[in-house]
């Protein structure tokens, strides 16, 4: 039966017309709309005539958009792959570069400014400014360019270009804005390539909701990510300034005038231009033509400003005063003593050079090599010159040294209108961080608004610890948001948003928060125009990231002013004010873990210390537990790891390295008490004590500050004590029995292969079977029913599962040569080998063989950096099988005994996790 709606474009189908009006309004059916739309553009007055009965490309829209059952006919002629990830159109800019370069137009800035001047011209037409900008018709038409292009009219493209198109943009009105000197050797077939890609990677700029002018600059300079990073030139994605703008929504006033706004490090315009983007977008009636001069965008490279001077021409239909959009060193500039009533920003941190460069390492390693050399030198002529080299290597570093303190941002340094803010706050600033948390509490106008995004240790750290309570005391702190490490192009460097007023009333509750940036897991594929394309995508490996699905923020905290300024660093880290909202139960007291443990010193140890043929344990930051041959401590006591992920043991004969933190109480019940309370809750005292922007890491000061409910009655504390301690003492003291039994096997296997007499057998003879896993479960280990298997352990859980038996599983890439055996139903990644072992072949066996022919795994692995083995190479391994399967026969009584005493420990964990719920369970109400 026939629909009565239907969306020609989507190939929806609703069967009222409320459903039909709802679709029609989904962002999914405009993104479609446009691509459609697009292509549509592409095809000759002719052919739209022909196949459309009109060339109205509004009324095709509409009759396509809103139809009584409608079979599609042939929609586009031109077949167009439509990239949907951001990824992909960075790649393919790159691949624009690449052949721009190859091919005589230049690399770098020359290659950037040819793509502009055509791009330029692309974004004009298509907004209708051609006659604004007083550019010669026709030779500056992209449309024009592009007929002559698809013509293959070369050499004529090459005249117009040079000549008229130049000459016109040097006489036009947006000179400033668009025109460049390029290179006059550029062949036709570069300028013919160049327009047909741009042509092609306009339609992807909107398919894929991109700013691309915005990114133009980065995608061809950012490519060393290394020299960017060193400039401290870290660019804000578009979906972190459009999550920024819904946060911090800007209001103009009864005459749609707008806020004044300023970002005095603009860079490519994220924040400026989104500026422009989200006003337009919400209040369609801005005069533009009154209003643009009120976006003020600064910075320190010219082409950038370009970029975002067309960006703000093509968006307002005005050319932009270029005396607020101009080039500015932001410190030193004092901005005409303006104030703004609106700062959004990304300001630079880092990249002052402090990084050790190859020069120096060379110039440090001559140092040692000669001074090591004059100490058993006895020529008193090369003494000599081996003193005047080192005397001129200190001249040199003297001079150096001296040129990049003269390069770096300071306080005296910057503008003397930062300066005098600093002076009358008595503030302090050494570096470019601080320096522009200065300016910007200076540049914003009574009632206005700061929103910046600075680097997370201006957060936490005490060197800012004068500027954060500055902000608290003179201006309104409402907001502190913490962005993931991994959204900034060029850099893994953590940051947070800062938003504050400058209002009469100051600072009263700080909200503390977490962005949370969801990504697609699945990919999801969708047919426009009769084609197949990857509408969500979820990314592959590690290097290509999937699309981003929604960005959201999280509460952690709040705090009220008193409570910031009580820390005793004013921190603004949201986790330092995590109250505790836990009750204890009935028949319990909260104590502070300070208050009932004392701190032992950890030693001088550090991660070298370890000894593999030791027999006393040594602790580190990892949940791995080394060996060493002597023990530093002799007493019971918990040891809390320093940094990374932590760790938590409790031992009375062991060492442990430097950083860690030991505690310690003579009551032996107490302590043990102590230590299973916080197994149960680990992650909760991981989340309050462990802080960082990149490595996490405790310290004395939070562990001791850490409350936990204690049993009032000394009864109640024995009774958990001896009920917990029996599976955990049953699990360590099997664990033990496991490790020596092991130990034995192994040593009888190799002893047989040595000296028995035995089959060198190919890996590919002893499986029947050898596969690789699958990279991520459908549910993206977010499961519970079965485990899933990275290259040494269970990494997480999933309701999915591939195998079902009793296999090896043998390492491909990453920790070679590790091997273990699993049974039951689990899903492998596709970094594991899964191998069935023949029926006729101990699978235990095989195992220990595998265990100590592990070195051959490596050795046989190829890779700089991640080592791998192919499966090719893994099925040529050769072991040792004895002939005589008696020898073989004989241990499978110690491989019955191997695994029952993996039963009894799983048993005992499995007991032992119980029973710290129930205590927990007991201890708290919530």
């Amino acid at each position: 039966m026939s629909q009565k709606y239907k969306c020609g474009i989507c190939e929806s189908k609703p069967d009222q017309l409320s459903h039909h009006k709802m679709h029609i309004d989904t962002q999914k059916h405009k993104d479609k709309r446009t691509i459609f739309e697009l292509k549509l553009k592409q095809l000759s007055t002719e052919d739209l005539e022909k196949d459309y009965k009109t060339h109205n490309i509004e009324d095709i829209l509409g009759g396509f958009e809103t139809k009584k059952t409608i079979v599609l006919k042939k929609l586009i002629k031109p077949q167009i792959t439509i990239i949907s990830n951001k990824e992909a159109l960075k790649d393919k800019i790159h691949d624009i570069h690449n052949y721009i370069r190859n091919n005589g137009g230049g690399y770098g800035m020359n290659a950037l400014k040819l793509f502009n001047i055509i791009y330029g011209l692309k974004k004009i037409e298509e907004n209708n400014l051609i006659d604004q900008s007083k550019l010669e018709r026709p030779c500056c038409e992209f449309s024009n360019l592009l007929k002559m292009a698809t013509e293959n009219k070369n050499e004529e493209l090459v005249e117009i270009i040079q000549d008229k198109v130049l000459d016109s943009l040097a006489k036009s009105s947006i000179r400033e804005i668009l025109f460049y000197e390029i290179p006059k050797n550029i062949s036709g077939s570069v300028f013919s390539y160049l327009i047909k890609e741009i042509e092609h990677i306009s339609e992807i700029e909107k398919a894929t909701n991109t700013q691309l002018c915005g990114k133009i600059y980065e995608y061809f300079i950012g490519r060393d990510q290394s020299a960017i990073s060193e400039l401290g030139a870290y660019f804000t994605d578009r979906h972190i300034t459009e999550f920024i703008y819904n946060e911090e929504p800007v209001i103009v006033n009864d005459n749609f005038q707008v806020p004044t706004m300023c970002d005095p490090f603009g860079g490519s315009g994220g924040f400026t231009v989104g500026y422009i983007v989200y006003l337009k977008n919400k209040y369609p009636k801005i005069d533009w033509k009154t209003e643009i001069g009120k976006v003020h965008h600064y910075d320190m490279n010219e082409d950038v400003i370009k970029s975002a001077a067309l960006e703000f021409f093509c968006l307002s239909g005005n050319i932009p005063d270029m005396s607020t959009l101009r080039y500015a060193n932001s410190f030193t500039d004092d901005f005409n003593n303006i104030k703004f009533d609106r700062i959004f920003t990304n300001p630079p941190y880092g990249g002052d050079g402090s990084k050790k460069t190859q020069k120096q390492s060379k110039r440090d390693k001559v140092k040692k090599y000669i001074n090591d050399s004059l100490k058993t030198e006895l020529n008193e002529e090369t003494i000599k010159h081996r003193k005047k080299q080192l005397k001129n290597i200190e001249e040199d570093e003297k001079s150096e040294r001296k040129l990049k303190e003269q390069s770096k941002v300071t306080l005296v340094k910057s503008s003397s209108r930062i300066q005098a803010f600093a002076n009358k706050y008595k503030l302090k600033a050494n570096d470019k961080e601080g320096v522009s948390l200065i300016q910007l509490m200076d540049l914003v106008e009574v009632g206005g608004t700061v929103v910046g995004v600075l680097k997370e240790g201006v957060f936490f750290n005490r060197t800012y610890k004068g500027l954060r309570e500055c902000l608290i005391k003179n201006f309104n702190v409402r907001k502190v948001i913490s962005i993931p490490s991994d959204q900034f192009e060029n850099t893994s460097t953590k940051t947070s948003v800062l938003v504050f007023d400058n209002t009469e009333e100051k600072t009263s509750v700080v909200e503390f928060s977490e962005l949370t940036v969801s990504k697609f897991s699945e990919d999801k594929f969708d047919e426009i125009d009769g084609q197949i394309v990857c509408s969500d995508y979820a990314g592959e490996g590690s290097k290509l990231k999937p699309d981003i699905k929604s960005v959201d923020k999280t509460v952690v905290s709040v705090a009220t002013a008193d409570e910031i300024l009580a820390n005793d660093i004013i921190s603004f880290n949201g986790k330092d004010y995590i109250k505790d909202e836990i009750v204890e139960g009935e028949g319990y007291e909260l104590k502070r873990l300070g208050d009932i443990t004392e701190f032992l010193p950890s030693g001088n140890r550090l991660a070298t210390f370890k000894d593999d043929n030791g027999d006393i344990n040594y602790y580190t930051c990892s949940s791995t537990i080394k060996k060493c041959t002597i023990a530093d401590l002799t007493k019971l006591s918990i040891i809390i790891g320093h940094s990374g992920n932590g760790c938590l043991f409790i031992d009375n004969n062991y060492s442990t390295l430097c950083t860690n933190h030991i505690l310690f109480n003579k009551n032996k019940c107490i302590l043990k008490y102590i230590y299973y309370y916080l197994t149960y809750k680990w992650n909760n005292f991981f989340t309050i004590c462990y802080k960082g922007s990149t490595v996490k890491n405790t310290s004395n000061k939070s562990i001791e500050m850490y409350k936990i409910p204690i049993p009032k009655s000394p009864e109640k504390i024995q009774y958990w004590v001896d009920k917990i301690s029996t599976p955990f003492n049953e699990k360590n003291e099997k664990q033990n029995l496991l490790e020596n039994l092991e130990k034995e096997v192994l040593e009888r296997v190799k002893y047989i292969s040595d000296n028995e007499e035995c089959d060198n057998l190919t890996l590919k003879q002893i499986f029947k079977k050898i596969n690789t896993g699958i990279n991520k479960p459908p549910d993206n280990k977010k499961g519970k029913l079965y485990p899933y298997y990275g290259t040494s352990k269970i990494s997480g859980y999933t309701d999915h599962y591939l195998y079902d038996g009793t296999y090896i599983l043998i390492a491909r890439n990453g920790t070679m040569g590790n091997a273990f055996i699993v049974k039951g139903r689990f899903y492998p990644s596709d970094h594991i080998f899964i191998c069935e072992v023949n029926n006729n072949y101990n699978i235990n066996y095989i195992f220990k063989l595998l265990n100590i022919n592990s070195f051959k795994i490596e050795q046989s692995s190829n890779g700089s950096t991640i080592k791998g083995i192919s499966k090719e190479n893994l099925e040529k391994i050769k072991i040792s099988v004895p002939k005589n399967k008696n020898l073989i026969t004989e241990l499978e009584p110690k491989f019955a005994e191997i695994e029952q005493l993996k039963l009894d420990i799983q048993n005992a964990e499995t007991r032992f996790d119980q029973y710290i719920k129930e205590l927990g369970e007991e201890a708290l109400k919530k």
